[in-house]
């Protein structure tokens, strides 16, 4: 999450992943440390606001 790419893009590839629940969480964790922390900050809320945790 290096601030590259626009959070609808990465938003389109988590979901197209299939990736949900404990093991999407678990992803989200291990990119904390890495990119722009405000752009993990977003892809994260948006994700809580769609349920997908």
């Amino acid at each position: 999450m290096d601030g590259k790419n626009s959070l609808k893009w990465i938003l389109g590839v988590i979901r197209s992943s299939g990736v949900r629940g404990d093991l999407l969480m678990h992803v989200f964790m291990e990119l904390e440390s890495y990119g722009d922390r405000k752009l993990w900050e977003e892809a994260l809320d948006a994700y809580k606001r769609k349920g997908l945790f």
